[in-house]
């Protein structure tokens, strides 16, 4: 390979434009992550209200922190997330999940995890997580399909008390459900 030196026997910028080119893509790189977590940082403080109830719901406070990426991140970054409060005190906490064909069937298989990329992969709507440690879960649920997933088909993988609790698929139609959910 051969290099261009100038009358100082430095590289000319000729010779050393791959490297150039290289740093600054770095720093385009690097700006644009900084922006896209400047614009996820925003959204971050709904996590110490979620992080609450998780913490008073007798189910879900063992998660360990490393859980918090796949379970409470992304659906805050990515907007399908609804904190409800009473008299400004976090009441309960639900996420959804689109995704794509292949998790909707692991889904469907009673494997209730996904990917931080999962989450907005599809047109297939389902519940995470319901998060109401006291309790009227019901009433939250019907008001989120009814306003915020209204004509959307939604399902949820949810203990079944017919099956001594193991997890089965519930599934709302497009229009809001009539019948109570059971945590």
């Amino acid at each position: 390979m051969e290099s261009k030196m100038s009358k100082d026997n430095k590289a000319s910028p000729e010779a050393t434009d791959g490297v150039v080119d290289l740093k600054a893509n770095a720093a385009e790189l690097a700006k644009l992550e900084l922006e896209q977590a400047r614009a996820g940082l925003a959204k971050l403080p709904i996590l110490g209200p979620a992080l609450w109830l998780y913490a008073r719901d007798a189910t879900r406070k063992y998660i360990f922190l490393g859980d918090v990426d796949w379970l409470v991140l992304p659906p805050v970054i990515l907007d399908q997330c609804r904190l409800y409060t009473k008299n400004g005190i976090p009441f309960a906490f639900f996420t959804w999940a689109a995704v794509s064909d292949s998790v909707d069937a692991r889904l469907r298989s009673g494997i209730p995890k996904i990917a931080p990329h999962e989450w907005k992969s599809g047109p297939h709507v389902w519940l995470i997580d319901m998060v109401a440690p006291f309790g009227q879960a019901d009433e939250m649920l019907a008001e989120l399909l009814r306003n915020v997933l209204r004509g959307k088909a939604v399902r949820a993988l949810l203990p079944d008390p017919q099956q001594g609790g193991k997890l089965a698929v519930r599934e709302w139609p497009a229009a809001a459900p009539t019948e109570p959910v059971r945590q």
